[in-house]
């Protein structure tokens, strides 16, 4: 009776540390898992800010292609302004004929 006794304690212990090693494997791949889904998102976050920072550059290109064409306009509606004045005569730039 006390033989059969320590070989039900025994395969009891053999079971809990069965049952311990595929609770410890199970906890092993979700943790393998977590770690795969947090290096894709990692590797996702890193695309998207590097599109994100190629978008802004771009947009602060293009601000500041547009800016230039502005000031050239703004420059060029000056120069008008001024030779319509001698054309005109206006603001004593062109001399009296007497």
């Amino acid at each position: 009776m006390e033989k059969q006794l320590l070989q039900e304690l025994q395969r009891q212990r053999q079971a809990e540390l069965a049952a311990q090693k595929a609770k410890e494997e199970e906890e092993r791949a979700k943790r393998e898992e977590l770690e795969r889904r947090l290096e894709e998102n990692n590797r996702k976050i890193a695309e998207a800010q590097a599109k994100l920072a190629e978008e802004q550059l771009r947009i602060v290109e293009e601000e500041r292609k547009i800016h230039e064409e502005r000031m050239e306009l703004e420059e060029e509606r000056h120069q008008q302004k001024e030779e319509q004045k001698i054309i005109l005569g206006k603001g004593k730039s062109r001399p009296k004929l007497s």
